[in-house]
């Protein structure tokens, strides 16, 4: 749903990736300020239990090249990183609308034409929608039923971490 995750590649790498991918299987691009980039730092403790602290990830030695839980914390941080986006949206769109509700208190009446009304609507619509697309993307994957118990709680743990 328009997020990447890497874990342990360079700068460069990353950026070569991230073209890559959206070479091939970008359909909507985001616009540049849609775009966000979250960075972890990645740390391999020697008895440390699995969880994210101050933007660090920490995971016992043992568990580091375990994809699992990998994908457990990548798909809670990609939750939340679209979940972000979508929230910068809806309070763009309060921003461009806020003065409306107070012309129309004011004076019974707003300051803009019906064209721009009917665009400001159409915005709230689509905005409505994604949301309620996202609130799909948001779910427990059905990954997380199967799996150990571990693995789901690492999930939830990391989810309440980009809340």
């Amino acid at each position: 749903y328009g997020v990447i995750i890497t874990w342990g590649l360079e700068i460069q790498e990353e950026h070569d990736l991230v073209a890559r991918v959206c070479k091939t299987a970008e359909d909507e691009p985001y616009t540049p300020e849609d775009v966000e980039i979250d960075e972890f730092e990645f740390n391999a403790s020697v008895d440390e239990l699995p969880h994210i602290r101050n933007d660090i990830i920490t995971i016992n030695r043992r568990q580091a090249s375990d994809h699992q839980l990998r994908l457990a914390i990548s798909h809670a941080l990609a939750q939340g990183v679209k979940l972000s986006v979508y929230e910068e949206r809806v309070l763009k769109l309060v921003e461009e609308t806020r003065d409306l509700p107070i012309q129309l208190a004011r004076s019974g009446r707003v300051r803009i034409g019906i064209r721009s009304v009917s665009r400001l609507i159409g915005k709230v619509f689509l905005q409505s929608s994604n949301v309620n697309l996202l609130s799909n993307v948001l779910g427990t994957p059905d990954f997380f039923w199967t799996a150990p118990d571990s693995l789901g709680a690492l999930y939830e743990r990391a989810c309440e971490y980009m809340e």
